[in-house]
């Protein structure tokens, strides 16, 4: 049963290939994921993670200046200080 709602899965994606939202990014892998009956807002907040930064970054009200200023904060934060 695995195997024939896996390959549903796969034919359904194929053919619905088209972009459904043209203003966002177009990627196969969200699409396939959307296919298999993952939540595509997820999908596209987790594909956007790679996306370049872009300087002054203000996260939660704190204002990161450039890219050294965001990386030195970043590595206080994860070594505890």
């Amino acid at each position: 049963m695995k195997m024939t709602m896996r390959l549903k899965s796969t034919i359904q994606f194929k053919q619905n290939l088209t972009p459904s939202f043209p203003d966002k990014m177009n990627n196969p892998y969200v699409e396939n994921l959307v296919a298999m009956g993952y939540d595509r807002a997820d999908c596209e907040t987790v594909a956007v993670a790679g996306v370049d930064k872009t300087f002054p970054m203000n996260i939660h009200g704190r204002v990161y200046e450039t890219q050294e200023e965001y990386d030195a904060a970043l590595h206080d934060f994860i070594n505890g200080m």
